[in-house]
């Protein structure tokens, strides 16, 4: 049976010419009559023509798969040798759906990969069709049957929705929760005896769509300039009526007839059909014989009137076993044998796509070996000059990188001496205070050993490099001297860190630092710094998560604030182990607004807390966590901005949370 493709709604195009040869579908409307005498006319700009084809597109896809993959096609085209990326993305996503929705999962797939590439090199304004890209993956694997596969894309796109779902019309979580909704359903319906926790979370994510749809259609309704949503509503009450079937209550046929006058008035009959099927079949279960009659023969007569073959072959399979059980048995037994002819002609339509598209992908493997073998002959040419020039780079870049340090290491090692013997200096003339001088020198001294810490590191690693470096060109290892470019990167971003910390630490301790606050949005924020270390938490195989309303507003300084932040962040990706989790998140408390960073690592030893919890104290950095200049920095940054920062072990045991607390905005 055909499913729904839960793919964000999209749009055609398409030229003046062709608007002339435009499908001419039997399900037409007034609606599509209309858009069809306005993409004829001549005065009609290309990029509005590209919409506004898109949309009669839309208008086809329910009813004649074949008209909106022409219009489609044809419209991509003209969006691109128009350079109307938008255009593009949103042809790129109707085929995917409407491939999809015809069961051709490998163009399906194919299209939606498209999307994929082509979505996370648009603009940033575009960056929503990142979500359509991954969401009809999902639907696609759920069709193929990969629950699991179709899980990691919906669960993939719940942390990009925080960054395009802050317009109030914005109905990507209602998506999302729709795929998840129709994954567990799925689930449940398909297996014989569900587990309790998967019908648990089938019900769940139901319920929540259907509480987001109503509230959606109720503050939007049909409203042209949003998307129309009393499809989702409708879906929401089909899985709930599947649900209560399987579950054996009484209540499915209350969700059927609320989802059958919305899919009635969005026209989407071949929907309409599968609804009455599932209607029937739960009457059939009850023993309803007559009621389950009714709903099939409506069912069969709506499948006619939408020339689907599958809703068809559903609608007479339940009819004829309807029959049967009311003696009906000549009836039941021509219902049946037609049902069997459509089954096995929708096999035979099923194995020659299968076939068309194993030989697409057997051409273009074919094609891409004659390119590759064309492409080697020349890379290797090149790949001698490149050798030539990579050693010259990296030792280019690593004398420069090892000067820059060592200048670093000087100046601050001068400053640290002239500070030394200036103390000592007011030391002898000041032999009053002297109880005060030995407490400043002390600090001063736990600073040299957190510098020298902290330093050493990156020196030591410079260090190893070189000697790398000299082995790999002696050895001729162009392989892995090519491969010493990252570590050289990491290396000098390790410093350029901590040298940023000192710097901070030293103009807030000579007061030239002030916080100047200002409105900022907590999910933007935690966003920001979710994407600054997401590379390194894909590296280290450690999951980022963020999760924050999108109302929090906080009053703070946006330097210090992302200064703190990135310690935090910094420090828990380095205390995570493999396969770890670290967490951002914010919430709006009592005393203002709280910024949490969770980790799963080994947490803070007691002694180290009991360090940060004394006061304004320089202390050496533990084992994978820095416990030093940073977190002191951040606590200053803090204080300074009317807020606090408190570093605490989860009860269990199984890591560490940072609160940041700060005011909140007015």
């Amino acid at each position: 049976m055909r499913r729904l493709c839960l793919v964000v709604g999209g749009l055609l195009a398409t030229s003046p010419a062709l608007a002339q040869q435009l499908p001419a579908s039997k399900y037409r409307s007034r609606a599509t009559d209309s858009l069809r005498l306005e993409v004829r006319n001549p005065a009609l700009p290309d990029s509005q023509r590209v919409l506004t084809l898109m949309s009669l597109g839309q208008h086809y896809f329910m009813n004649d798969n074949a008209a909106s993959i022409r219009v489609t096609q044809a419209g991509l085209q003209l969006a691109r040798e128009k350079k109307f990326v938008r255009g593009e993305l949103i042809a790129l996503s109707n085929l995917a759906r409407t491939y999809a929705g015809a069961q051709e999962l490998p163009e399906a797939e194919r299209w939606a990969q498209e999307l994929r590439r082509r979505a996370w090199v648009a603009p940033a304004n575009l960056q929503r069709f990142r979500i359509v890209a991954l969401q009809t993956l999902a639907s696609v694997a759920i069709n193929q049957g990969n629950m699991q596969l179709a899980t990691k894309y919906f669960r993939q796109t719940l942390p990009m929705m925080y960054l395009v779902a802050n317009r109030p019309s914005s109905d990507f979580p209602l998506i999302s929760y729709g795929g998840l909704s129709e994954l567990y359903t799925y689930e449940v319906v398909e297996n014989p005896h569900p587990a309790d926790s998967l019908v648990r979370a089938a019900r769940f994510y139901t319920n929540r769509l259907a509480r987001m749809a109503a509230a959606y259609v109720a503050r939007f309704g049909a409203d042209p300039t949003n998307a129309d949503r009393r499809d989702m509503l409708a879906n929401a009450y089909v899985s709930l009526g599947r649900l209560s079937d399987i579950a054996g209550y009484d209540s499915a046929a209350y969700y059927f007839s609320r989802a059958l006058p919305l899919y009635q008035a969005l026209g989407y009959g071949a929907i309409e059909s599968q609804t009455r099927s599932f209607w029937a079949s739960s009457e059939l279960r009850h023993h309803r014989y007559p009621a389950a009659q009714a709903h099939a023969r409506e069912a069969l007569r709506v499948a006619h009137a939408t020339q689907n073959p599958t809703d068809e072959y559903q609608a007479r399979d339940v009819l004829a076993e309807a029959l049967a059980a009311t003696g009906q048995h000549v009836e039941a037994y021509q219902q049946s044998r037609r049902a069997r002819q459509l089954h096995d002609s929708l096999e035979t339509v099923a194995n020659h796509t299968e076939l068309q598209n194993l030989q697409v992908r057997f051409d273009t493997e074919r094609k891409e070996d004659q390119i590759q073998e064309l492409t080697q002959q020349q890379q290797e040419q090149q790949l001698r000059a490149q050798q030539q020039r990579q050693r010259l780079w990296l030792l280019g870049g690593l004398l420069i990188i090892t000067l820059l340090g060592a200048s670093a290491v000087g100046v601050l090692a001068l400053r640290l001496r002239r500070s030394r013997a200036q103390l000592a200096a007011q030391h002898q003339q000041l032999a009053l205070q002297n109880e005060e001088l030995v407490q400043t020198r002390a600090a001063q001294d736990r600073l040299y050993a957190l510098v020298a810490h902290d330093l050493r590191s990156p020196v030591v690693a410079f260090a190893g490099l070189a000697d790398l470096l000299n082995r790999y060109v002696q050895r001729q290892d162009t392989q892995r001297l090519a491969g010493l470019g990252g570590r050289i990167r990491q290396a000098a971003q390790n410093l350029s860190e901590l040298l940023d910390n000192l710097l901070n630490w030293a103009v807030s301790q000579r007061g030239e630092l002030t916080p100047q606050p200002r409105p900022l949005r907590a999910t933007e924020l935690l966003a920001e710094i979710a994407d600054l270390y997401q590379n390194a938490a894909d590296a280290a195989e450690v999951s980022l998560t963020v999760e924050a309303p999108a109302d929090l507003l906080l009053q703070a300084d946006p330097d210090m604030t992302r200064t703190i932040l990135r310690n935090l962040t910094g420090n828990a990706l380095k205390a995570t182990p493999t396969g770890g989790h670290v967490h951002l998140r914010a919430e709006r408390q009592a005393d203002g607004i709280h910024l949490l960073i969770t980790d799963t690592g080994q947490g803070l030893d007691a002694q180290v807390l009991a360090q940060l919890s004394a006061g304004p104290r320089l202390h050496v950095a533990s084992k994978g966590r820095g416990a030093g200049l940073g977190l002191l920095l951040s606590r200053n940054f803090a204080e300074a901005q009317g807020g606090q920062l408190v570093l605490a072990n989860l009860p269990d045991g199984t890591g560490t949370v940072a609160t940041l607390t700060l005011p909140q905005a007015a």
